[in-house]
């Protein structure tokens, strides 16, 4: 009976690292391993066909209609890259002109920098926020003694 055992197996050998190893694998186990093999690799190729299949039929359905539409295709494809180049371009003049900033404001000392925003926010922002509330308190003023 060990004679049997010891003809099932058939020996493996592997090379790692510079050195063979040598295993010993039994007759069962490599026809357990091939048919599990064939049972997990056999539908998954016949679905690879079956897509395979699927689309150059649906290509060859379609093809007369591509060629019916080829020009609007073409023009559309046309319209789509030329937005996309736009879309770079603006992009890019973007990131230059963050770019610019960012190496005026190193130019500038920071002080004069900070004085020139505060100068912009009170000219800008407050001032017409002044302007528009005292403009408010007037027209409620005039609105009130017309009652």
């Amino acid at each position: 009976m060990a004679d049997h055992q010891q003809e099932d197996q058939q020996p493996t050998t592997t090379t790692t690292g510079g050195r063979t190893l040598t295993h010993h694998v039994s007759g069962k186990s490599m026809l357990c391993a091939s048919l599990a093999g064939v049972a997990i690799g056999g539908p998954l190729f016949g679905m690879m066909g079956f897509s395979f299949l699927a689309t150059v039929t649906l290509l060859l359905i379609s093809s007369p209609v591509l060629l019916i539409f080829s020009p609007l295709l073409v023009s559309a494809v046309f319209v789509l890259v030329g937005a996309l180049t736009g879309f770079t371009a603006a992009i890019a003049m973007g990131i230059a002109g963050v770019f610019t900033l960012a190496w005026i404001c190193r130019e500038v000392e920071r002080l004069e920098v900070l004085v020139w925003v505060v100068e912009f926010f009170d000219i800008f922002v407050r001032y017409p926020i002044r302007l528009a509330s005292r403009n408010l308190l007037l027209e409620s003023i005039d609105l009130g003694s017309a009652l």
